[in-house]
């Protein structure tokens, strides 16, 4: 529920907004462009007779010159580069130029570095806008302004702060272009809840520092902005800081914030999505180590298991078979004992039919035992291996299910970031 206090705070905002867009317009911008203009057009000056001095010249090739320089180390590379050729000799001359006037704020103008990407070199020469444009590092990709009135307040008053001439290098004039810039800030590029609380005091702050800005200009740049044209713009923001806010005002200054608002929503999407399939992404892993521990773990204790049942009836199958080979040999020991007697009588002859008919039932009787046991072993194994696929079988079972939960996440993965969109355009809206 919207209480008095906050509807003040808002009106305080577009207060503010509509004081620092008045002055960029009237004051700020008529000052940057004739001061620029000034000395583009000094520089222009070509050589057509012995009398006129030399200064910067067009470019020398515009069809082959590169437009697009993005920093001194490439600019002044002494080979060529395929990607990011040189700019002419005259089309350099002109980046030197701008060097020496961007204002490094306090710093030696030897570590200034332009901004190359907003400007195209082969138009320094006719195009002081072009020129202009190589302060203007804020301005927002795809922009190209034709025009001083192209710029946006932020853009403008970057270019007063950064090109010298426009506050004479001095830096007490610097910082109270710089307050106006930061205010600009402020009101545009922070949140929206945070933007519609203005206090009293910060606006009147704001106010101070708009009419310390319009009182410096009148004063280094009477040529650009007289008196009357200051006296003008003060009257106006009088009027605005006392004046009650008006349906027109309100949208002029809130349209920045929907831009900003919806940049910020998507990004929030963009976060959500991100996180939700980094979770998406550990959760799955952290399933796929489990089920392969899990795996392993049964399969390792099956192996076990099997090994153990397997040592344990070979031993009980060679004990048993042990057991009864002894009895055995002994029957066969005692019947042997038995025969002898029965045959002390008997010829050598007949003594060996019967030593050669009592080797071969033992032959018979010890085949059949190993026959036996080698089929008791059989079995054994045969059942040993069924137990060990039905492990197997079981744990891929496991598995299967468990990937079709991941299958099925994976497949409600698109409503639930759906969801998250519709909420973020429910709240742009």
């Amino acid at each position: 529920m919207t209480t008095s206090g906050d509807l003040e705070e808002f009106h305080y905002y577009v207060q503010c907004h509509e004081a620092i867009q008045v002055v960029c317009d009237q004051a700020v911008l008529p000052c940057a462009e004739n001061v620029i203009k000034d000395w583009h057009t000094t520089k222009q000056i070509i050589l057509h007779t012995t009398n006129l001095k030399v200064t910067l010249q067009p470019c020398l090739r515009p069809t082959q010159c590169s437009t697009r320089i993005t920093d001194n180390k490439r600019r002044r590379q002494s080979h060529d580069c395929p990607v990011y050729p040189p700019p002419c000799k005259n089309c350099s001359q002109w980046c030197h130029a701008i060097e020496t006037l961007f204002w490094t704020n306090r710093y030696p103008k030897k570590d200034a570095r332009v901004t190359w990407r907003n400007i195209n070199p082969s138009r320094l020469f006719h195009d002081y806008v072009e020129f202009a444009k190589a302060f203007a590092v804020s301005l927002p990709p795809g922009q190209s302004p034709t025009c001083f009135g192209d710029f946006d307040p932020a853009s403008i008053l970057k270019v007063m702060m950064k090109f010298g001439e426009c506050h004479l290098n001095n830096p007490a004039n610097h910082d109270v272009i710089n307050k106006v810039y930061q205010a600009r800030n402020n009101l545009c590029h922070k949140r929206i809840a945070d933007n519609l609380k203005v206090t009293k005091p910060t606006r009147n702050g704001y106010f101070d520092d708009i009419f310390n800005l319009v009182e410096l200009l009148e004063k280094i740049h009477p040529q650009h902005f007289t008196t009357a044209q200051a006296d003008d713009i003060r009257c106006k923001l009088q009027h605005i800081k006392t004046l009650a806010v008006t349906q027109e005002m309100e949208e002029r200054a809130t349209r920045p914030l929907t831009a900003e608002m919806k940049q910020w929503m998507q990004q929030v999407v963009k976060d959500s999505e991100d996180e939700l399939k980094e979770v998406m992404s550990k959760e799955r892993k952290v399933l796929q180590d489990t089920m392969s521990d899990c795996t392993d773990a049964q399969t390792r204790t099956l192996q076990d298991t099997i090994g153990g049942q397997t040592r344990h009836q070979t031993m009980t199958l060679q004990d048993t078979y042990r057991d009864q080979a002894r009895q055995q040999t002994d029957i066969l020991t005692s019947q042997i004992d038995t025969i002898r007697e029965q045959v002390t009588d008997c010829t050598e002859g007949q003594t060996r039919r019967l030593q050669d008919t009592i080797r071969g039932q033992t032959r018979q009787q010890t085949t059949t035992l190993q026959d036996t046991y080698r089929d008791h072993t059989r079995q054994q194994v045969d059942t040993l291996t069924g137990q060990i696929d039905k492990g197997h079988l079981q744990a891929e079972e496991k598995a299967q299910e468990r990937q079709k939960e991941l299958q099925k996440e994976l497949e409600e993965l698109p409503a639930r970031i759906a969801e998250t969109r519709e909420k973020g355009n429910n709240n742009d809206s």
